[in-house]
């Protein structure tokens, strides 16, 4: 499983890729994939972001998902990270 953590707080599932410690804590971003359903958390790999110009040099890599409960089952959240798991590898 693609997962190193599965949470399930009050509005959504958490579904963590990779452990936030791989990033530069002042990298991380919210990006809306699908609205009102979809979040990723995106950062910059550590020893990679450039402070002075506030960019990532080799790019962000996708740190998690966040996916509303309002819109996703728990089933479906879960077979989400299975079946994507070999893009995020």
């Amino acid at each position: 499983m693609i997962c190193v953590k599965y949470k399930k707080t009050k509005t959504e599932y958490a579904l963590r890729v990779h452990s936030p410690k791989k990033f530069d804590k002042r990298s991380f971003r919210t990006k809306n994939v699908i609205p009102g359903k979809m979040n990723i958390i995106v950062g910059c790999p550590k020893g990679k972001y450039d402070a002075k110009r506030g960019k990532c040099k080799v790019g962000t890599k996708i740190q998690a998902f966040r996916l509303k409960q309002s819109a996703y089952s728990p089933q479906y959240a879960l077979g989400f990270a299975k079946r994507h798991k070999r893009d995020f590898k």
